[in-house]
């Protein structure tokens, strides 16, 4: 099946579309794309509007009578086929249960996307989902809900019987909040109809979906039975278990969150966007190497980056995903900054040199962009575009504007790792320079403030009472220089077992503050605290939906790629505290 969307997207590039095949049995070829034929069907296209943000449209099936006839194909120029990592799908079946069914009465909370007032989508959505879907199913249709073990990702396909022509829908959550069903919940239109004539019919949709709840709504004398085919890495290794019970279950979680989400490129969540973002590779890279021992998936990732033809965007940024279409010419610059730390570890695991030769124009491209935006301490300041720190305070716009130390602290790792890939000792001049005037405005009484603005004279100056603890994250996690006390401060005071007194730090969220400070705590060689902590923040996500969270509430995406690199941290983590029992115990015993 060839889909083009003709919209704007994050999960695809914008592109001609076509349609190619090759049928082998064994090493012999069967048949090519000239053994297929094109047909033109006379079935009115349904109007459809866009399924999330990022990706295309809600899929609507018609089956009333319609006629086909053959057509003429032409040529489109033939697309560079890169290698890529083979299909590690089984395609296993999965059946949900059936838990609830009765009349339906309508959604206990609704909340529509809003994609039919944006300026750039309007023009698309020509279905209204509140008017066409949502009112019309109070009253007279008849539902079963369906529960899955944990959070899957697949196609849906339904054998449907009707005792006559009738329609039905299908609607899908990764989470019910609190026991209630919230439509939008995730900022999408989780929502599949179908028109069926008498009798029974079967289908499959043509894109895959994330799921653990399902409801079907019917009109009486219609019959659903679904299941789902999963589109999951089935080449993940299964990791021996630690024994102990909440630690395995964080594990567990995490292979099924980098199975959904590293199928033949990286994703940040299978369902919402099914995107390839920058920054959450970086983390979902340190899950390959865990779980496949490989970096195969990430090598093509990264090269997709340094191939990407985006001229919607300025020049010498990087996307912040691809494949994408950035209609809106949005970015982020700080994701830019992330793909050259993770090109860093990649050559540094694989010793790939040829990657390395063919991102350096990029990379160069890509700092002499920044360069323009130096003020004149030599500080990124007024960053354009969408400037991302994590989902907390730390992102709020009084926190992100002027000079954003996260950013330029960031900003310093990339420079000191373009030194390193290229031995380019200009630019670790530069990134020391860079942590130098950092430490000189952002350090105030123990702690490092976000920002800094001008006054009234034009002079930078720190604003004290922007604090957050993502920021000290960054400082801690990205090579700024510091005192023992000022990592005592952190380590004591904030994190998950956050002590009194520490209200005018703004909390961090799961991404990424939480990783930042397990990953620096890793490297502290505080194994204990990153076991203990490791629970503490994702045990329960476990127990919820056997994968890990985008939030630290079940708010948005609850399968994401990045988290999955919780596994490595848990592993090393619990490994190495009972290597150093094991010594201390062997040293006792003699």
């Amino acid at each position: 099946m060839v889909i083009a969307h003709g919209v704007p997207s994050y999960d695809c590039d914008f592109q001609e579309p076509f349609f190619g095949a090759e049928v082998y049995a064994g090493d012999a070829l069967l048949l090519d794309a000239s053994s297929f034929h094109a047909f033109r069907s006379s079935r009115k296209d349904l109007p459809t509007t866009k399924y999330t943000l990022q990706r295309g449209f809600i899929e609507r099936f018609t089956y009333v009578a319609y006629h086909e006839w053959e057509c003429d194909t032409e040529e489109v120029p033939s697309p560079h086929l890169l290698p890529e990592v083979g299909d590690p799908c089984h395609y296993d079946t999965v059946f949900p249960l059936l838990t609830e069914q009765g009349e339906f009465h309508g959604f206990e909370e609704v909340a529509v996307p809003p994609f039919a007032s944006m300026p750039l989508l309007a023009p698309y959505c020509h279905y209204d989902v509140q008017k066409e879907f949502i009112d019309r199913v109070k009253n007279g249709y008849q539902y079963e809900e369906y529960r899955l073990p944990r959070i899957v990702t697949g196609l849906l396909a339904f054998q449907v019987d009707c005792e006559q022509e009738s329609e039905c829908y299908a609607v899908f959550d990764e989470a019910k909040v609190n026991g209630r069903w919230k439509y939008g919940r995730s900022s999408g239109n989780d929502l599949i109809t179908m028109r069926c004539p008498k009798g029974h019919t079967e289908i499959l949709t043509a894109v895959p979906y994330t799921l653990r709840f399902l409801r079907i709504l019917h009109l009486p004398g219609v019959t659903v039975k679904p299941h789902v085919i999963l589109i999951e890495n089935d080449r993940v290794k299964q990791i021996p278990p630690t024994g102990e019970a909440k630690l395995d279950r964080i594990l567990e979680a995490a292979k099924h969150t980098f199975a959904q989400n590293a199928v033949d490129l990286y994703t940040d969540c299978p369902g919402r966007e099914r995107a390839g973002w920058l920054c959450d590779s970086y983390f979902t890279a340190k899950s390959e190497r865990f779980f496949l021992h490989s970096s195969a998936i990430e090598h093509s990732f990264l090269e997709n980056f340094l191939l990407a033809d985006t001229p919607e965007i300025d020049e010498g940024m990087l996307p912040m995903c691809f494949p994408s279409e950035h209609a809106d010419h949005n970015y982020i610059p700080n994701w830019a900054m992330w793909y050259v730390l993770e090109l860093e570890e990649y050559v540094k695991a694989t010793k790939d040199e040829t990657l390395l030769r063919q991102a350096k124009p990029k990379m160069y491209a890509l700092w002499r962009f920044f360069q323009k935006y130096e003020e004149e301490h030599g500080l990124l300041e007024n960053l354009p575009h969408w400037i991302f720190v994590e989902w907390s305070m730390a992102n709020d716009p009084s926190y992100v504007q002027g000079v954003n130390f996260p950013s330029n602290m960031l900003y310093a790792r990339m420079l000191d790792a373009i030194g390193n890939l290229y031995g380019d000792g200009r630019a670790k001049e530069a990134a020391k320079h860079v942590r130098e005037e950092v430490q000189r405005l952002a350090y105030h009484d123990g702690y490092y403030c976000d920002n800094a603005l001008r006054d009234a004279k034009g002079h930078l100056s720190p604003c004290l009472d922007h604090i957050s603890e993502t920021c000290q994250y960054y400082a801690l996690f990205l090579g700024m220089p510091y005192e023992e006390s000022f990592s005592k401060r952190v380590k004591e005071n904030l994190g998950p077992h956050r002590k009194p007194g520490y209200e005018k730090i703004a909390p961090s969220n799961a991404f990424i503050g939480f990783f930042l400070r397990l990953w620096w705590l890793e490297s502290e060689k505080e194994y204990a605290m990153v076991l203990d902590e490791s629970v503490a923040y994702f045990e329960a996500m476990a127990q919820e939906s056997g994968t890990l969270w985008e939030h630290a509430a079940p708010s948005a995406s609850m399968c994401h790629g990045f988290a999955s690199s919780v596994a490595p941290l848990l592993y090393e983590a619990y490994f190495a505290l009972k290597t150093l029992n094991d010594k201390v115990n062997a040293t006792e015993s003699h």
